[in-house]
């Protein structure tokens, strides 16, 4: 059971605003009727946020590698099996935002980035790297996160995530997402506090 003791994290912290859904993206890979984190980041901001926690990526693989026959790249000659090498992520971090494919993983996932950080420069992002994603696309998210000195992650698939208490598939139980927490806020608390 969980209580009160767990909000000692960051007492005074609110939730702004939840972008997300189940079955959310962060690709535009399912279309219009369901549009990607950069297009509804884009239609529906963040509001004014001092931190931005972004758990993506899961269903960008269900969806373009589970079974679908979809396999669309995650950049440009890359499929999610594949590492993509610094010098692509460089391009990528390089490609202005209105230039990045919105259909490839990567290429989104750098573009919310930047479109966070122009709408809130001084919001810290964490992204949170889950189980199901391959170790590819776990390894392009972390270069994304070292490149950018306002963005940390928190690995979830290295540690052990599939040992998470969930409902089913990847949605975890309140008492995994106190587990989440409690290893979010054990890695980055002081950062995500303003401190170095």
């Amino acid at each position: 059971m969980i209580d009160a003791e767990m909000y000692g994290m960051m007492p005074n912290a609110k939730i702004e605003k939840n972008i997300a859904w189940s079955g959310s993206c962060v690709s535009s890979v399912d279309g219009p009727s369901k549009p990607g984190y950069t297009e509804r980041f884009e239609t529906s901001g963040l509001g004014a946020p001092d931190i931005v926690l972004i758990h993506g990526g899961t269903n960008d693989f269900n969806h373009n590698f589970g079974g679908t026959g979809k396999e669309i790249p995650n950049t440009d000659g890359y499929y999610y099996e594949d590492e993509v090498p610094a010098s692509v992520m460089q391009k990528l971090f390089d490609t202005p935002i209105d230039q990045l494919n919105t259909m490839n993983f990567l290429d989104a996932y750098v573009k919310l980035i930047k479109l966070i950080h122009e709408a809130h420069p001084s919001a810290r992002i964490v992204i949170v790297i889950g189980d199901r994603p391959p170790e590819a696309m776990e390894h392009g998210m972390q270069q994304i996160a070292d490149h950018y000195d306002f963005v940390k992650a928190v690995d979830f698939r290295a540690a052990g995530y599939n040992n998470l208490p969930k409902f089913e598939g990847s949605h975890p139980t309140k008492e995994g997402h106190w587990t989440m927490a409690t290893k979010i806020y054990n890695e980055l608390g002081s950062w995500l506090m303003g401190g170095a």
